[in-house]
């Protein structure tokens, strides 16, 4: 098989120089139901099409879309996947829509359909061809083009492995993907039955229902209309009533937001409520559909006309993720969405989700354990704990619960648990709070915060970063006044795999976003304001101390020059950014145990780590 392994989650080269993906994959199934020996040969996405055409391999898979042009000197399978061709642009990038590619430089993959379709519509003097997409990418990071066009799929892992871009909501193009063989190849039947056999048998699945919510409409509280019929807000949607005053309201006109195409709350709006009429549904203009959910809300907050605009979203995430003064939530039949409403159904607009599963996943396997999970007692006891604690008036701040380590390496697993820090069962404070080992922290796998904890703290994210799970564990807790435990194994996590981020190759390249978590837990909060919560504030020192250890070891591993003044660099930042008193606990505390200033400290303190993570398997 040719393929060019510059392509995920088609084909990707691994860290240990394999080559694997959904091309792969499929290929394999293939060559085991005819008999056959896969063999993978990388190279260019053009050599790979001129590979079958000159005989020179069997079959092509890359991505490979059936163009007439392609059909001329190449025969192809039925199709077995549909890609989407995307626009990935920098954030703040004034090209919201592909309208907005013309006269911009737009940067593809040489050969693909991605090229051939920006040649076309904007000119080969505006199109640059790179020969794969990550140097695509790359060169749109350095600013020598305005916009990529590649598949959906690649798009999305470019973009969560670059900081700063982002996907469009608004799609290029759809198209269908084929395996690619010599004119009158001998496999094209072969391939084809093969390809049928395996749609046939198929990968039954096991599914079953863990929760359910609902869509919701939104109007400006300054709107007169209290409840809309389902069939009214079909009419809205589909320009048949374009003025309040047909509904009860205002004479001024309906400004209907939508969300993107491909979002899960268009898809879940058209499903709930438009698929179940009539079918229709006005487009949107541009300026009506932004790109993300709370842009969405957001805009419905403030619109000029603010009582004139409704849009939609789910119900969890308006209420309990990004809600916002002034926006009120619709009726529907008369039935106002909330959580008892959705929990009997009596409101019309609710959708279950769902946890699924391979029906041969094996009972060991870590998607097995999951899934079986979901019907455990520990979660049950401890939802049930929720609600009564929620009922009484007496909920906690922060719920706490024990995590598992399943080392998929080996099989093995440990359980972090913490009777030895907290009361167990009962309301506490942090003045009840033991000590922590260094192997007992709060992780983001044992922890569920009060919402409004949440909320109070201010706490924003760095969008397009790792390891963001440990601001969320540090930076709500001086809001958190009572926490409540429960010795049960809760949370189960799954390490050892190479192509977690934990791995260790992967945060030795990735250490300059651990770096930027570090600094944002350095400057989002004073800890010198904690000093009458003696115990709050020594354990949040010791969790500060850890990150600074965590940055240092990387740094370490990295072993470059450059790294090495990033380590002074993060040193003195903390010295810069926080009082005498905090550098010092920190630096002559555990933090400091991984910054040695005498010979051979740098290798005494990677030999500590290689012996702490065989005993703990951290990562």
């Amino acid at each position: 098989m040719a393929t060019n392994a510059t392509f995920p989650p088609y084909e990707m080269t691994t860290d240990a120089g394999t080559i694997e993906g959904i091309d792969v994959d499929t290929a394999q199934a293939i060559a085991e139901k005819l008999g056959l020996e896969l063999q993978i040969d990388d190279m260019d996405f053009d050599a790979a099409l001129l590979s079958v055409q000159q005989g020179k391999a069997d079959i092509a898979m890359a991505g490979i879309t059936v163009t007439d042009e392609r059909m001329a000197v190449m025969s192809f399978s039925d199709s077995y996947a549909t890609g989407i061709q995307s626009v990935i642009v920098p954030e703040g990038s004034d090209i919201a829509s592909v309208d907005d590619l013309a006269g911009k430089k737009i940067g593809t993959q040489r050969g693909t359909t991605g090229y051939i379709y920006c040649s076309d519509d904007f000119g080969d003097e505006n199109v640059v061809a790179y020969d794969d997409g990550l140097t695509a990418v790359q060169a749109l990071n350095n600013g020598q083009v305005d916009a990529v066009v590649i598949d959906n799929a690649p798009a999305k892992e470019y973009v969560a492995a670059n900081p700063g871009l982002k996907v469009l909501e608004t799609s290029y193009a759809e198209e269908d993907y084929a395996i690619g063989m010599a004119k009158g190849s001998a496999l094209e039947d072969a391939v084809n039955k093969a390809l049928e056999e395996l749609k046939a048998d198929g990968d039954p699945l096991e599914q079953k229902a863990i929760g359910r919510d609902a869509l919701v409409f939104i109007v400006n509280e300054e709107n007169p209309v209290q409840s809309l019929t389902q069939q009214q807000l079909r009419d809205i949607y589909a320009g048949r009533i374009t003025s309040w005053k047909d509904v009860g309201g205002a004479d001024s006109p309906i400004v209907a937001f939508q969300r993107g195409v491909d979002s899960g709350s268009q898809t879940l709006f058209k499903k709930l409520l438009i698929d179940k009429g009539d079918g229709q549904l006005m487009a949107a203009p541009t300026e009506l559909a932004p790109a993300d959910m709370g842009g969405l809300v957001d805009s419905i907050a403030e619109y000029n006309n603010s009582a004139n605009a409704i849009g939609f979203s789910v119900y969890y995430y308006i209420d309990q993720m990004y809600s916002k003064p002034g926006l009120r939530l619709l009726a529907v039949d008369g039935v106002t969405p909330g959580n008892d409403t959705i929990a009997d159904e009596s409101y019309p607009l609710c959708n279950e989700f769902y946890a699924v599963v391979h029906a041969d996943a094996a009972p060991d396997s870590p998607q097995r354990k999951v899934y079986d999970w979901l019907d455990t007692d520990a979660l049950q006891k401890v939802l049930a704990r929720l609600h009564t604690l929620v009922t009484r008036g007496t909920a906690p701040d922060l719920m706490i619960c024990n995590y598992v380590y399943e080392h998929t390496e080996d099989g093995t697993s440990h359980t972090v648990r913490y009777t030895n820090i907290f009361p167990q069962e009962r309301l506490f404070t942090w003045m009840h709070v033991g000590h922590f080992r260094p192997d007992q922290n709060l992780l983001m796998h044992s922890v569920m915060y009060r919402t409004e904890v949440l909320r109070k703290c201010g706490m924003v994210l760095p969008k397009h970063t790792f390891y963001v799970d440990n601001i969320f564990v540090y930076q709500p807790l001086p809001f958190v006044k009572t926490m409540y435990y429960m010795d049960l194994d809760l949370y189960r996590y799954f390490i050892g795999r190479a192509d977690q981020s934990v791995n260790e190759s992967i945060m030795v390249k990735r250490v300059d976003q651990q770096l930027r978590v570090t600094k944002h837990m350095i400057d989002c909060q004073d800890l010198d304001a904690l000093k009458g919560e003696k115990k709050l504030r020594a354990y949040m020192l010791h969790y500060l101390s850890m990150m600074m250890a965590v940055s240092d070891i990387f740094l370490l591993l990295d072993g470059s020059a450059e790294a090495k003044e990033k380590q002074k660099g993060l040193w003195q930042y903390l010295r810069e950014h926080t009082s005498a008193a905090v550098y010092r606990s920190i630096r002559f505390g555990f933090g400091g145990v991984t910054n040695l200033p005498f010979p051979k400290g740098d290798a005494i303190v990677v030999g500590g780590y290689r012996i702490a993570r065989k005993i703990f398997k951290f990562n």
